[in-house]
């Protein structure tokens, strides 16, 4: 991010697909505020790694859980959250003249908004292990459903849905070890990058657009969206995505120069709705002012808050715990929660540089909470039915 980002903004800012004022030229050097900012959580990150594999000693290995048990609570639980993050938006759902306009359950939007995407991107992960063709039909059905309402509501989460089912079609390509699926992943490679594309340009469209399922056609025929057919059309996604995405070298360095503070960082290091944790307004605080919908993003708020040593002693305790937790989950055969810290953690990184305070902690804290779930989860898991019993009562 330090190296190439600077360079894709400059070079991206024209389109404005992050909401930032385009005649914002940032720094390519390596010596800027965000540069550092980044540099010195990666050292963290990568001393936190060290860490642990020097002072925490491997466990001999342990038989892992039935992957078909995995499939499916993960199947249901997505079913679940499912229902849950359609009640939470409400009628709503169907129709939005305001983006981010919700009315429904509120409750429901608090649990699902984040949590659901994610163990719908778990349910696809793991469609594969689905004990019959009718679970794996599910599965894939379940995956289309969380891509289709998170892409009409214009949520960039559903990028992980296409990006993870080709990766997937790719693996199983290579594991047949046949050339002509290698010709077919090759020609599925275009489609692919289109939808991505087309995607992402949704997402942006909508957020000053009315939409909703009931616009959801209409949107993608919108022309602000490329085309299959039309190459030439996808440049400006392209840099709408840079520019997105470098977007967070910019508020870095904003974030740094304008840190709210220590007190209001650590007041909101919890797990706890805004209104109970405290006063701090996080939505004002942490802000890009004026422009008040761009958030501050937490890597540049606590670089320039605390300094350099304290940024490589947080990423340096979030990488070492999460060491820890992954053996955790190893030394119980639960390879389910090594990938679901292994993930957390991965995306409170990419949320650190481009979010702020709230949304970092609050996955951090889910990080630090899932390994003392790990006997609840392995109580689950074996009141499951395994592949056999549960395939013999389906036929």
């Amino acid at each position: 991010m330090a190296a190439a980002s600077p360079h894709v903004w400059n070079w991206a800012r024209v389109r404005n697909g992050s909401g930032l004022p385009t005649n914002y030229i940032t720094d390519v050097s390596l010596d800027s505020e965000a540069a550092q900012a980044f540099l010195f959580a990666a050292v963290g990150s990568f001393l936190g790694g060290v860490l642990v594999a020097v002072f925490v000693p491997p466990a001999p290995k342990v038989a892992p859980l039935g992957v078909d048990r995995v499939a499916r609570l993960v199947r249901w639980a997505s079913v679940v959250l499912l229902l849950m993050w359609c009640l939470g938006a409400g009628p709503s759902l169907w129709y939005r003249a305001v983006y981010l306009e919700s009315d429904g359950i509120k409750a429901f939007t608090n649990i699902a908004s984040l949590l659901g995407p994610l163990v719908g991107v778990a349910g696809l992960a793991t469609a594969r292990q689905a004990p019959t063709r009718r679970d794996r039909l599910m599965a894939y059905a379940l995956a289309g459903a969380w891509f289709v309402l998170t892409s009409s509501l214009g949520s960039r989460v559903s990028l992980l849905f296409p990006v993870l089912g080709f990766g997937l079609f790719l693996q199983w390509a290579i594991h047949r070890r046949s050339w002509r699926w290698g010709i077919v992943a090759a020609g599925l490679t275009y489609p692919f990058v289109y939808v991505c594309l087309a995607d992402f340009a949704l997402t942006l469209l909508v957020r000053s657009t009315p939409h909703g399922l009931s616009m959801y056609l209409t949107n993608l025929s919108s022309p602000q969206v490329p085309q299959l057919g039309d190459p030439a059309a996808w440049v400006a996604p392209v840099q709408w995505l840079g520019s997105s995405i470098s977007a967070s070298t910019v508020i870095t360095e904003f974030s740094v120069a304008y840190t709210p503070g220590a007190d209001v960082l650590l007041v909101n290091a919890n797990p706890l709705p805004s209104g109970l944790a405290s006063a701090v307004d996080p939505f004002s605080a942490e802000r890009f002012w004026p422009y008040e919908w761009i958030p501050l993003s937490f890597a540049g708020e606590w670089y320039g808050a605390l300094g350099p040593l304290a940024q490589v002693l947080l990423f340096a305790s979030i990488t070492g715990y999460a060491g820890v937790a992954t053996e955790v989950f190893r030394r119980r055969g639960l390879p389910i929660g090594t990938a679901m810290v292994l993930a957390l953690v991965l995306l409170s990184m990419l949320i650190s540089i481009q979010y702020p305070s709230r949304m970092f902690w609050r996955l951090i804290s889910m990080v630090v909470l899932l390994p003392f779930g790990a006997p609840v989860l392995t109580a689950l898991l074996r009141n499951v039915p395994t592949r056999s019993v549960y395939a013999s009562v389906v036929r």
